[in-house]
């Protein structure tokens, strides 16, 4: 299964594409989106990629987002994650990196972009199928593949090389199911780093109990 995508809206492009979508492109220069992003017209997206400010800031807008961007920057199949995943389903501050996972490694693709890539070779970055028994950690978002919430919980406390932001946390957390962190974490122990993001894990919901 592919990630698609929707056409990007430039000056000139043909009718039928969406009107919300904004990226550069002939006739429409990065300097210009940022430009009318800073009078309320477009809001920020994903690197160089912007969105109309009425446009609904709901996660399968956010997703043609990362499905627009992933699509310049990585060839064949891959699946968004860590903090591209996070920012999928709670939205604010757009993450810094584009993080995704890949059944094997790809050659990133030529086309400049302000955004950096880091990519993991991991079982999530594979093809959506039954028996293998991680496929409930990958939904469909719109276009894109997407690690659910639970699983991107886990590689932020565990695998993120830098500190997570607290308060974005709190927000995933409203996503996940706390019973299924706490079964999730303790049936993967075993996993290296496992340890310190237990840890993390209790404070987090220590800090959010009622």
């Amino acid at each position: 299964m592919k990630n698609l995508a929707i056409p990007v809206q430039r000056i000139g492009s043909k009718e039928g594409q969406p009107p919300w979508l904004w990226t550069p492109g002939p006739g429409l220069i990065h300097a210009e989106l940022q430009s009318m992003a800073r009078t309320g017209l477009l809001r920020r997206g994903l690197g160089d990629c912007y969105v109309s400010a009425d446009q609904p800031d709901t996660a399968e807008t956010r997703a043609h987002v990362v499905s627009i961007m992933g699509q310049r920057l990585i060839g064949g199949l891959w699946t968004a994650e860590l903090q591209t995943a996070r920012w999928i389903h709670t939205g604010g501050c757009p993450p810094i990196c584009f993080e995704a996972s890949v059944p094997r490694y790809h050659r990133p693709s030529r086309i400049p972009t302000e955004l950096p890539l880091r990519l993991r070779q991991g079982v999530t970055g594979g093809a959506l199928v039954s028996g293998k028994g991680w496929e409930t950690d990958v939904q469909m978002i719109g276009p894109v593949r997407c690690t659910i919430p639970e699983q991107t919980m886990e590689d932020l406390l565990r695998l993120s090389p830098i500190d997570v932001d607290p308060v974005q946390l709190r927000l995933l957390l409203r996503h996940c199911s706390r019973d299924e962190l706490l079964a999730r974490f303790t049936y993967r122990s075993y996993q290296a780093g496992m340890a310190r993001a237990i840890q993390r894990l209790n404070e987090l919901l220590d800090a959010t109990a009622e």
